[in-house]
């Protein structure tokens, strides 16, 4: 609680995703749990949205929340939800990633794909240049978002924490 006002964490479930057995109705629970771990990390994205240094890199907050959400379902229930439900990636991921730092790229990041296509690249990248697969995803979930990057400061804890400019990321 600061100063009177506190963040609110309320998940409606469509009772279809009961009736169908989806697992989205406990994978959704995993994301927005994500979300309040990466707030604890990062005083930037408790800030309201058009404060000036607020938070919204949109791939490395709902990429990484997305990406978290299906290593969830992969460990507890077997299920590949990378490839069951974040597989329609838009070619402007390639092309023009950084419409993904926005949140205005909705209709091209469906179920967040393209933004947890970025992450997995980003993966991938600090893989090759040395790091495992959990350090990778350390960086990524932990490290990068205990930096308190905000908007003005991103680009550069990006270059600190992962040794590599936005710039050659996208290239």
């Amino acid at each position: 609680m600061d100063g009177g006002n506190y963040h609110q964490t309320v998940i409606e479930i469509s009772n279809n995703e009961f009736l169908c057995n989806h697992i989205h109705r406990y994978s959704v629970i995993a994301h927005e749990y994500f979300h309040t771990y990466q707030m604890t990390l990062n005083s930037h994205m408790n800030k309201y949205d058009d404060h000036p240094t607020r938070f919204k890199t949109k791939w490395l907050i709902e990429g990484a929340a997305a990406s978290f959400e299906s290593l969830y379902t992969q460990q507890y229930f077997n299920i590949n939800y990378f490839l069951s439900g974040q597989t329609e990636v838009d070619s402007d991921a390639t092309q023009n990633p950084s419409i993904f730092e926005s949140y205005d790229s909705q209709d091209k990041n469906v179920n967040y794909s393209s933004s947890v296509f970025l992450v997995l690249v980003l993966v991938k990248e600090l893989q090759l240049a040395g790091h495992s697969e959990a350090e990778a995803f350390k960086l990524i979930f932990k490290d990068f978002m205990q930096a308190n990057p905000n908007k003005k400061t991103w680009q550069d804890v990006f270059q600190t924490t992962f040794n590599m400019s936005v710039s050659d990321f996208h290239t």
